[in-house]
């Protein structure tokens, strides 16, 4: 990759990058290795595991990987039925309600970051255009059900003493 093309990659990319370029040094055999040699299901693990970050564009980790772009699409939808900027939102929401729900102390803000958004306008505007409420809402929403279940699980607990 062109100097050039390494300094528009975020750091997550540049990290990802450089792990790739690591496993790849390994000797043949190693699980490291292995793992590079279905570039679908190690993108589709890698975007799990950070939680679809928003600084995380897959395009600019596939020439790491050595498949083409419209391959890895092709692959991806064929593999998982869906396409992978679906599974990214997918994955993004997901643990963002995660969060919002289990994660009450944490502010709104924090989430944000943890997603890689820079600007917390952002991430309330996709998660708007998704849950079509707010962070906030969607947070007091998910308290009230919460509770509303552990008064109802105290009220049969009871009833059954």
């Amino acid at each position: 990759m062109a100097k050039r093309d390494d300094e528009r990659l975020t750091d997550i990319e540049k990290e990802i990058i450089a792990e790739i370029r690591y496993w790849r040094s390994m000797p043949a055999g190693d699980p490291r290795r292995e793992a590079l040699s279905d570039p679908v299901t190690y993108l589709h693990q890698l975007i799990e595991a950070r939680h679809a970050n928003v600084q995380l564009h897959v395009k600019n980790i596939l020439p790491a990987l050595g498949i083409s772009r419209r391959t890895f699409e092709r692959k991806f939808k064929r593999k998982y039925g869906k396409n992978v900027r679906e599974h990214i939102q997918e994955v993004r929401l997901e643990t963002a309600c995660s969060m919002l729900g289990y994660v009450p102390v944490e502010l709104i803000g924090d989430i944000a970051e943890r997603l890689g958004y820079t600007e917390i306008r952002d991430f309330n505007r996709f998660f708007s255009d998704h849950t079509h409420m707010s962070p906030t809402q969607w947070r007091e929403r998910e308290q009230a059900l919460t509770m509303r279940d552990c008064r109802k699980f105290d009220e049969e607990d009871d009833s059954n003493n």
